[in-house]
C-alpha cells in the first residue's frame, strides 16, 4: 500500500526533521477501509495510524 505519489517508506533510511516540518505534519486518510491514516512529514509518509479496536473488533472512540 503506497501513498499516492510517494514510494513506500524505507525503514533503513533515517532523516532528522526540523521543528517546522514536524509542526506541519499531516494526517491523510489512507485508501484502506479500516479507517487508518498516513502520517505525512515533509512530503514523506512517516507512518500509518490505525484506530484503536475494542475486544469485539469495533472502533472504541
Amino acid at each position: 500500500m503506497t501513498c499516492p505519489g510517494q514510494p513506500d517508506a524505507d525503514p533503513v533510511r533515517r532523516r532528522w526533521y526540523t521543528d517546522d516540518e514536524l509542526a506541519a505534519a499531516q494526517l491523510v486518510p489512507s485508501d484502506s477501509i479500516d479507517g487508518s491514516y498516513w502520517v505525512i512529514v515533509a512530503s514523506e509518509r512517516l507512518s500509518t495510524v490505525r484506530p484503536h479496536l475494542s475486544a469485539r473488533g469495533t472502533r472504541s472512540g
